[in-house]
């Protein structure tokens, strides 16, 4: 795992940036959006959802927000 984080480290640092997060929360963040993007790419890999850009865009949206908020309320 710690090799992935180091990969992208540079989007990291980005982010990080803008959500106002620690490192380590920032990682916890990504971690959770990264799942969430993976399952959406996996079921449409396979074909078991017809493709809309807006709804997925919304979706991600929303999955970014939730998990940048999740992350700020352990810090709280």
């Amino acid at each position: 795992m710690a090799v992935l984080f180091f990969a992208v480290s540079p989007i990291l640092s980005a982010m990080q940036g803008t959500a106002g997060l620690g490192m380590e929360q920032m990682k916890k963040a990504f971690f959770i959006i990264c799942m969430f993007v993976h399952g959406y790419a996996s079921i449409l890999a396979n074909n078991s959802l017809k493709y809309d850009e807006e709804v997925i865009k919304e979706h991600l949206t929303r999955a970014y927000r939730g998990a940048i908020l999740a992350t700020q309320d352990e810090i709280k």
